[in-house]
């Protein structure tokens, strides 16, 4: 008997519910982006950024703070590179959500470049100093990027909307999609470390997930706003996508 595609996905689910969340996340990114009023340009340059961070999962993350189930070519897992494509395109678009897709960007490549490398390898550096300081990587990786938000936000403050903005409300998306993840295939939460956790959890999601959400959905628009040298541009403007 021919499997139903219901039964096929869910069964696909089951067996990689990591890179299964990871495209739920990624599909609703991409339709709302299909629906905005926004050109895409910005929002999947921002998402396709983040993308490379995937690559450090397996080195700072496995098995310290979990050990997901994925297809992995070495130490390169694809459901860590959809995540974070997934995750920055999430973050940007509800960030700039009150914006309506009024934002003008500046596509200097040579200042991006100097901006996002420069501060890239400042934070994994920084990161990597704290973690040698006793804390957990998965702990020190967010102090990092706090500390890079800090200091993006202090020399452009009009950037701390997005942070602000965007904290809260992708840690509810992220909060959704995991615990739904979780009533779809309960055995995933097994995948976490809980040794090295703090065993606090918000609807069974561990609460250092709803730490890491946070603080990318904070830093992440912040940050490649000030790479793109994005400004909010008035409805009658033209905009430089």
């Amino acid at each position: 008997m021919v499997e139903s595609l219901p039964g096929a996905l869910l069964a696909a689910f089951e067996r990689q519910p990591y890179l299964g969340t990871s495209l739920l996340i990624l599909g609703f990114g991409l339709a709302w982006l299909g629906l905005s009023p926004a050109r895409p340009r910005a929002a999947l340059s921002v998402a396709a950024a983040a993308a490379p961070f995937g690559l450090f999962e397996y080195v700072f993350y496995v098995p310290e703070y979990w050990t997901p189930v994925q297809w992995r070519l070495a130490w390169v897992g694809l459901g860590d590179l959809v995540f974070t494509f997934a995750a920055g395109l999430m973050a940007w678009l509800l960030a700039t959500a009150p914006l309506g897709g009024r934002l003008a960007v500046s596509w200097a490549r040579r200042r991006m470049a100097r901006r996002f490398l420069g501060c890239t390898a400042i934070g994994l550096v920084l990161a990597v100093v704290i973690w040698r300081a006793g804390l957990p990587m998965y702990l020190a990786s967010l102090v990092a990027m706090w500390i890079g938000w800090g200091c993006v936000t202090w020399r452009n403050p009009n950037l701390r909307w997005l942070g602000l903005l965007g904290a809260p409300a992708f840690a509810l998306v992220y909060l959704i999609a995991l615990a739904s993840a979780f009533e779809l295939v309960p055995d995933f939460h097994r995948q976490w470390n809980w040794a090295t956790l703090s065993g606090a959890t918000l609807a069974g999601v561990p609460v250092e997930e709803l730490w890491w959400a946070a603080t990318f959905g904070a830093v992440w628009p912040s940050f490649m706003a000030y790479v793109l040298d994005a400004r909010p541009v008035r409805a009658s403007a033209s905009a430089s996508r």
